[in-house]
Parts: structure tokens; C-alpha cells; sequence
């Protein structure tokens, strides 16, 4: 990253003469500031997506413990209710 905030990438490739001698050497910078940009707006929005997702699974896990207590509930009373005509009869 420069100081004023820019990304950059950078590659080298250093040009040899026919005996392996160093003669120059070629550099080329591209500014990735927006690719930078885009990679962190990526990461955030995954992040708030597992939040939400995670949010979502809780509210699923209560609703569904929620419908089994009723269930369970509604069954113990139909008991006690034959019970009672049982008894009723009797």
C-alpha cells in the first residue's frame, strides 16, 4: 500500500545479457485500490450474511423447541382428558 492509500501490484523481471549479466530490468505497477475496495466490501457482506444466517438458525432452533413443547403439551392433555371421560364413566 503507498502512503496516500493506494494499492499496488508489483512485478520485476530482471533482463540478462547472453553471458548471465544483469543489464536492466523491467518493472510494472498496477493499481489494484478498487480490486482492494471490492475484496473488503466482499468480506463484509460475508460477515453480515453469517450473522444473519446464525440469527436465522437460532430463531429456527426456539421456533421448532417451541412447536415440539406444544406438541408434547397437547398430547398430555388429550391423555388427561381420556382419562377424565374414563373416569367419568366409570
Amino acid at each position: 500500500m503507498t502512503r496516500a492509500g493506494k494499492w499496488l501490484y508489483v512485478s520485476f523481471c530482471p533482463i540478462f545479457d547472453e553471458n548471465g549479466r544483469f543489464l536492466h530490468s523491467i518493472i510494472v505497477g498496477t493499481d489494484i485500490t478498487e480490486l482492494k475496495n471490492f475484496q473488503k466490501k466482499l468480506s463484509d457482506s460475508e460477515k453480515k450474511l453469517q450473522e444473519q444466517v446464525k440469527a436465522l438458525e437460532k430463531f429456527y432452533e426456539m421456533s421448532v423447541g417451541r412447536e415440539l413443547r406444544m406438541k408434547d403439551l397437547k398430547r398430555k392433555i388429550q391423555a388427561l382428558e381420556r382419562e377424565l371421560l374414563r373416569y367419568g364413566k366409570e
